[in-house]
């Protein structure tokens, strides 16, 4: 009786691999399925190859990024837009995904949804691998019975946020460049070039200029403590990649150009977040539970927080908009409005689009700005290293004379 490799996913949602002995292919699936797991791969042989190297995840992030994200919503409207089920669907794109931490999330999910999951349910438990505002769609379109157009929202959503970030790392990835060169400039002057011209001015002996003292002393510093250095230097980096999302928050709350800058984003989120659960047939209040869970940290939470606490009492939202000046306009003239005419679902998309084109505008705008002040910040660090350097040739071509 041949024997079979199988990789297949557990009822827990974890991955399994073994072998079976089997009639054939066929019979060793069904055997498989028998004992409840979900196979997604059966081949001839015993012997499972070992992964390469250059495909493991070392480094695996626990939420996928926004590319990630909208070429599976895209893929996902696509298929159902084709009358195929989110089961098969879902099928497809694991096996049909490059990205192996994408494949391995949709398995898990296409597995809690063979066991009896909603779909924002099944989506929801793997592992924080999905934001809050996807499975708010998610969510929205199964109630609705319009998952396709869910799932198309939510890619042009995550391709717009996708493009404004690229717009943003295309304009700071040249200032940061020169940035680092002129810093490693720097660092080679410090090094090689202070040590010597203040031992020539020393053995002459000339009183360096203060400059020169000061750099010499630096350079003293960082040839003594360069482990410590290095290793601080890597700590604030890892930092700034970790929690740079509480950092951007942090900012932004302290700046109140930035401030509003993030409220916009935020409440554009917020309002485009009702709106589809309205569409979808839920109540405001459910609506707005909805999107409070998991959004902790957004600017929308604690104003929207109380607006719920008046909604269960009978009141209008309005007086916990109202309260905070900082909330844009757009969204509390729009979700009042909307309350006053009945047709809150229709306004709040308009908010959400308004405030998501006021959103991208002000971030290019931001974006064009920061590139020449980054330049000038360069271009004054060069200066000043050219007008050092100036200096100790010339002292140094004085004790020469």
């Amino acid at each position: 009786m041949p024997t079979f490799t199988y990789k297949a996913m557990a009822a827990d949602g974890s991955e399994i691999q073994g072998d079976i002995d089997a009639e054939s292919k066929a019979a060793a699936i069904q055997r498989l399925s028998q004992n409840g797991y979900a196979v997604y791969d059966v081949f001839l042989g015993n012997q499972i190859s070992p992964e390469r190297w250059y495909n493991r995840q070392l480094f695996q992030r626990t939420q996928h990024s926004d590319g990630d994200l909208a070429e599976l919503s895209r893929g996902l409207s696509t298929l159902l837009h084709q009358h195929l089920t989110l089961d098969q669907a879902l099928g497809i794109l694991a096996n049909a995904s490059s990205r192996r931490s994408v494949s391995v999330t949709l398995r898990q999910v296409l597995r809690l949804l063979q066991s009896g999951e909603t779909p924002q349910r099944a989506f929801a438990t793997v592992s924080n691998a999905f934001p809050n505002e996807f499975l708010v769609l998610v969510g929205s379109g199964a109630k609705s019975n319009a998952l396709s157009s869910a799932f198309d929202a939510a890619a042009q959503y995550y391709q717009r946020r996708q493009r404004l970030k690229q717009k943003i790392i295309s304009a700071v990835a040249y200032p940061t460049f020169l940035i680092l060169a002129a810093a490693l400039v720097f660092v080679i002057i410090l090094q090689t070039m202070v040590p010597a011209l203040y031992d020539t001015l020393v053995s002459s002996g000339r009183d360096p200029s203060l400059s020169i003292q000061t750099l010499h002393q630096l350079s003293g510093v960082m040839s003594s403590y360069w482990q410590i250095i290095l290793v601080v230097f890597a700590l604030l980096i890892l930092c700034l990649v970790v929690y740079r999302r509480s950092i951007r928050q942090i900012i932004a709350r302290i700046l109140p150009p930035l401030r509003k800058h993030a409220a916009e984003g935020s409440f554009a989120r917020c309002a485009r977040q009702l709106s589809m659960l309205l569409t979808a047939g839920e109540t405001l209040d459910g609506a707005v539970s909805s999107i409070l869970d998991g959004s902790e940290g957004e600017l929308f939470h604690e104003p929207m927080f109380e607006a719920q606490a008046l909604i269960r009492s009978g009141q209008s939202a309005m007086a916990a908009l109202h309260a905070e000046i900082w909330i844009p306009s757009a969204f509390t003239q729009l979700f009042e409005l909307g309350e006053k005419t009945n047709n809150l679902t229709t306004l709040l998309g308009v908010a959400a689009q308004t405030l998501e084109e006021t959103y991208e505008r002000r971030t290019q705008r931001l974006t064009g700005f920061m590139t020449p002040l980054l330049t000038l910040f360069v271009g004054g660090l060069i200066a000043f290293l050219v007008q050092i350097l100036m200096t100790a040739v010339l002292e140094v071509s004085q004790v020469a004379v």
